[in-house]
């Protein structure tokens, strides 16, 4: 895991960065690669988890394959980081295919942070369902009870042809539920 700096103007920049680098890495990958087309729906999926002020909770983001062939994906996760603190690590999932995973916290000017998470392997094994990321999510003790989203931003998913992969998210959220 690493953890790079990615503060300041030029956000856009960094969009359209981080796309010719996810389409680097699927070109490079697809190159040997002779499989068929996905032909369904990927689905990534972050539950509702309920908390409270002053603790954290442990939650994984869910990828089902649906049909398809994803061998590399890139999504900002949304949130707000004056209540909350998200820390990935891959999951199994993306172990099991030989996948790393590298992330970034990008603050927005509206206040909230998106955390980008870049997962890829220089290979051309298709991720198989189940945790794709594991969250470790800190509720700040000065937060106010209520429900707070975590939701997807600029996803991408890549087969091992270079092809992008269609998709459907559903974003999560963290009830904050009292005090601790």
């Amino acid at each position: 895991m690493k953890r790079t700096s990615g503060r300041g103007p030029g956000s856009n920049r960094r969009t359209s960065f981080k796309h010719v680098i996810l389409a680097a890495i699927a070109m490079s990958l697809g190159a040997i690669y002779t499989g068929a087309a996905p032909v369904g729906t990927a689905e990534l999926s972050l539950p509702a988890v309920r908390t409270s002020a002053g603790s954290s909770v442990v939650t994984s983001l869910e990828f089902r394959a649906q049909d398809t062939a994803v061998s590399a994906l890139v999504f900002d996760l949304q949130y707000d980081p004056n209540v909350l603190s998200v820390t990935p690590a891959i999951g199994n999932a993306a172990v099991a295919a030989d996948k790393v995973l590298f992330y970034n916290v990008l603050p927005q000017p509206d206040g909230k942070a998106n955390l980008r998470i870049l997962i890829f392997g220089l290979n051309q094994t298709a991720i198989e369902d189940g945790s794709l990321v594991d969250l470790t999510i800190e509720v700040s003790a000065n937060s106010s009870p209520g429900a707070y989203p975590l939701e997807f931003f600029d996803v991408s998913l890549a087969s091992p042809e270079a092809e992008a992969v269609p998709f459907k998210v559903h974003s999560g959220r963290v009830i904050q539920m009292g005090q601790h």
